[in-house]
């Protein structure tokens, strides 16, 4: 299968470091008409005692984190998030991809997916009201964070409702690294997270590179 097929099909695709480059995936990306959209960003497990206040590290430390949209709290997440992996660790610390049946979203349009109820808080910028699912004559888009998104009303029993909610309609992937592979999440499509081990995995390291895309 290849990468533009396993990324309309499955919405991520694992490439392997022996038949490609950054300058591959990037010309490839160009012909979607995707650009950078940020600086790379190096990724290794932290505890949260030492993580940067405001990310998701600082909430899960070492721990296992939430299924998530890369970016949700930007006005615009990225299309695409590309991961290479630096160094898979001293023991297993997969990535765990969640590829939503999309079919089935737009079919029945669960209403805790589609209302414009959630609010967004960027620290430190102002907070927006937002949709997890957005609908398009082009494109879906999902976003969602548990830990930057909060239902405006409801608190904990909503959310938690909504997470049963998108685990229905989740298929989960656990893509164990190899040094030098790369991973294209189609960041509008999947949902993404690293999974448990990391305590275990001090030394795994990943590099983050995003694209924007209309």
């Amino acid at each position: 299968m290849d990468i533009q097929t396993s990324l309309q099909r499955n919405g991520w695709a694992a490439l392997s470091c022996a038949s490609f480059g950054w300058s591959e995936i990037e010309q490839f990306l160009a012909k979607l008409d995707a650009w950078p959209a940020s600086d790379p960003k190096i990724l290794r497990p932290v505890s949260r005692s030492v993580a940067r206040p405001g990310t998701m590290s600082a909430v899960t430390g070492y721990s296992r984190q939430p299924l998530h949209t890369d970016g949700a709290h930007l006005a615009e997440p990225p299309r695409y998030v590309v991961l290479r992996c630096l160094d898979p660790g001293e023991r297993s610390c997969p990535t765990i991809i969640g590829t939503l049946d999309w079919k089935a979203i737009t079919a029945t349009k669960p209403y805790a997916l589609y209302r414009a109820g959630w609010r967004v808080r960027p620290r430190p910028y102002q907070s927006f009201q937002a949709k997890i699912v957005d609908e398009a004559s082009t494109h879906n888009r999902i976003r969602y964070d548990p830990i930057c998104m909060r239902p405006e009303r409801g608190g904990e029993i909503a959310k938690n409702a909504t997470i049963q909610i998108l685990d229905m309609y989740t298929y989960l992937h656990v893509h164990y690294w190899k040094k030098g592979e790369f991973l294209i999440l189609d960041n509008w499509l999947v949902l993404h997270g690293r999974g448990d081990g990391g305590d275990q995995a001090i030394s795994r390291c990943l590099e983050r590179r995003a694209y924007g895309a209309v």
